[in-house]
């Protein structure tokens, strides 16, 4: 039995993800395909534009065979750490032999060679990261730059493929968002030694962020959403899903970064001001605690948060020229979320991914079901009220409270949206995809 994973976010799915799927059964021979889909936050730093279980839904509909989530911890994460949970999480479980992601360079000798570099040549791929980073670079330009400064140093084109590429060519492939992923969970292959074997697809008539309604990009799909014109993107989406999600629209979804707003400006007034301390000492020391917060930045949320007028607003105010708005974002949902870089550190010394929790799957899927059963090396948890009795340690048991805790926070804020009745996170089932 073969089966290939695939890691999403699916926000929202369109038919450029269901094309990646056929393409990985293709590619692969696969029987079933796993995915590993992000839950209510995702990487940009935003909430998905619908819930983890709607996602779920269309991901099934779409030819995935069976859905696990991937914490907020690590959706929420830059690309490297974003990369190695969901990874990690694929490799404990211990039933994929392959995994498929979009790309647009689909060289896969070279995408191994530039995946190893940072890898094989760490301390001399950390120095030039430190160095050009200090002069001003983004982490995503200065981890091409440094990959490219090591290839350039290199002298022997037999025994390294990338050499066989100009400077120009690789900085060019290094720059694409989705190169960049691909890049990541293959280094995260290389770095874990995992016998999984990784493919790339080549992506189809669109850039990562392109906005424009012709490309088969989630960033087109989700513009159109939130600006509350559904009926154009009938040839984005798959008839079923079309369908599917038209039931839903402006009952349950769209979700957008500034539903957030309320909830960000009073964490933020409560962590600086609650202490009764010294405003700003007191405030940069308790906001350094969270995720991807600085200083730096925190002495900015400080200074700025009277001129605070919604989420996106706030992030654009603080962002400079070293730093991603989607980097500011994450720093602020991580804030919004308690997301803190203790635990987070706990976490990724304990091989990041502690449990499994199932969202969803086909009700042809009993193989893959099974496979999971005898093969996984992490705990399974099919139904959450009862994953205290399948978790043996506090750890564990605390990542997957700190989830449930994100989860509850979108939850809340969208049914005060569309003034529907909450669900908790504990009475939600399983999302079964009858045949």
């Amino acid at each position: 039995m073969s089966v290939t994973a695939i890691i999403a976010e699916y926000n929202p799915m369109h038919k450029g993800h269901e094309y990646l799927i056929d393409r990985a059964r293709q590619i692969t021979g696969a029987d079933y395909v796993l995915v590993v889909m992000s839950g209510d936050f995702v990487q940009r730093g935003a909430p998905a534009v619908m819930n983890k279980y709607m996602r779920t839904e269309t991901a099934l509909l779409g030819g995935a065979d069976l859905v696990i989530e991937l914490p907020a911890y690590y959706s929420l994460a830059s690309a490297e750490y974003f990369a190695k949970g969901a990874v990690s999480l694929i490799d404990a479980l211990n039933v994929a032999d392959s995994i498929c992601f979009g790309v647009e360079c689909d060289d896969m000798k070279l995408l191994y060679e530039l995946a190893e570099i940072p890898v094989f040549y760490k301390e001399e791929y950390d120095s030039y990261v430190s160095k050009f980073t200090s002069e001003g670079a983004s982490f995503a330009k200065a981890d091409a730059m440094a990959i490219c400064e090591i290839i350039g140093n290199m002298d022997d084109e037999s025994d390294n493929y990338a050499l066989s590429y100009s400077i120009d060519e690789l900085e060019q492939i290094l720059s694409s968002p989705n190169n960049t992923l691909a890049i990541s969970y293959i280094k995260a292959l290389v770095s874990l030694d995992s016998p999984i074997k990784a493919y790339g697809v080549k992506r189809l008539n669109s850039e990562y962020h392109d906005e424009s309604l012709g490309a088969l990009s989630s960033s087109a799909v989700r513009k159109e959403l939130i600006d509350g014109n559904f009926a154009p993107l009938k040839d984005q989406l798959s008839d079923e899903i079309y369908d599917y999600l038209s039931t839903y629209l402006d009952t349950t979804y769209p979700i957008n970064i500034d539903d957030y707003s309320d909830i960000l400006v009073y964490k933020l007034m409560d962590i600086i001001y609650g202490s009764g301390n010294n405003i700003k000492a007191s405030g940069i020391l308790k906001l350094t605690e969270f995720l991807d917060v600085s200083e730096s930045l925190a002495a900015r949320i400080i200074n700025c948060l009277n001129d605070f007028e919604s989420f996106s607003q706030f992030t654009a105010l603080l962002k400079t020229k070293d730093t991603t708005y989607s980097r500011i974002s994450r720093a602020l949902m991580h804030i919004v979320l308690n997301i803190k870089k203790s635990n987070f550190n706990k976490y990724i010394a304990n091989n990041y991914s502690l449990y499994a929790r199932i969202l969803g799957f086909n009700e042809s899927s009993s193989g893959i079901l099974s496979l999971l059963k005898q093969n996984s090396t992490i705990p399974v948890i099919s139904k959450l009220a009862d994953a205290e009795k399948n978790i043996g340690d506090e750890l564990t048991m605390k990542l997957l409270n700190e989830n449930t805790y994100t989860a509850e926070i979108y939850g809340h804020i969208a049914s005060n949206k569309f003034k529907t009745d909450f669900i908790p996170e504990y009475s939600r089932p399983i999302v079964l995809q009858r045949i």
